[in-house]
């Protein structure tokens, strides 16, 4: 579909398993190329921004699936699926927000490259600091449940959507969109790494990503197996780890500022993060 600037456009996947979406990725560039080559053309699979030219850039959203077909970022489904307990949503929140905390370093290696350096803080991709947007709502509801160590359902608000159209009926969408200038905002029943490189193999970012979230729930695992309150684990990983939540403008002069009081992940250039 048409994009912000003029012939620009963007390729949106349907949603399907990890694997499979990076091997249609893969096949989408690689068929742009040819197809354009075919048409004496050159199909610039690099990021933006050039001089005078629209680039390019790549968001992976991500959601976490069980074998019968549960989405654990959907707090509606998981409510359901686990029997009307409203603590499994939030305790899985707290997870995914440690993991990205204490691995920011990596998820800024596995989104490194010459051009996307050089893309990084401004074009429709966050700074080159590590954080993750939630919304107003879901900070609130999560600061609420690591205060109380009490749960409820999360319940998302919604507000009405009016085209001005005689033709289509004004209809409901999430009061709060994903913050577009977040490297990892939260945006509704999945996470979306707004930060990855258009020319990229995103087979390393998905990587990187299932295999933080694994280390946080087998953090939580081992200790809610060795007797602690799960509501108890996740209340202390919030408190910890509640720095590299961010819900402001990423592109701002003083969130950088902010970002080096709070210790929070920032490393500008890819050939560092690729060593560190």
């Amino acid at each position: 579909h048409r994009e912000v600037a003029p012939n620009q456009y963007e390729c949106a996947p349907f949603f399907g398993t990890a694997t499979t979406q990076i091997d249609q990725n893969l096949m989408v560039m690689q068929i742009m190329d040819e197809v354009s080559a075919r048409h004496g053309l050159a199909c610039l699979a690099q990021e933006k921004p050039f001089s005078g030219i629209n680039g390019s850039g790549k968001h992976n959203n991500i959601s976490l699936g069980t074998d019968t077909g549960v989405n654990l970022l959907n707090p509606g489904q998981v409510f359901k699926a686990s029997g009307g307990k409203a603590d499994v949503f939030p305790i899985l929140m707290s997870a995914i927000v440690r993991a990205v905390d204490t691995y920011g370093d990596l998820m800024r290696m596995s989104i490194a490259s010459p051009g996307n350096d050089f893309r990084l803080g401004a074009c429709e991709a966050p700074p080159a600091i590590v954080s993750t947007y939630l919304g107003d709502d879901i900070t609130a509801y999560l600061e609420k449940f690591k205060t109380t160590k009490t749960a409820v359902e999360y319940v998302p608000n919604t507000t009405t959507c009016d085209l001005g159209v005689d033709a289509i009926a004004p209809f409901t969408v999430p009061a709060e969109d994903r913050n577009r200038t977040s490297p990892f905002p939260y945006g509704g029943h999945r996470f979306e790494f707004r930060a990855v490189g258009s020319s990229q193999n995103v087979s390393m970012v998905n990587t990187v990503l299932c295999t933080i979230f694994a280390e946080s729930f087998g953090m939580f695992a081992d200790a809610i197996e060795k007797g602690a309150k799960p509501i108890d684990v996740a209340a202390e990983a919030l408190d910890a780890h509640w720095k590299v939540i961010f819900n402001g403008n990423g592109y701002s002069e003083e969130w950088p500022i902010e970002a080096g009081k709070r210790g929070v992940t920032r490393i500008d250039s890819g050939v560092e993060a690729m060593a560190t």
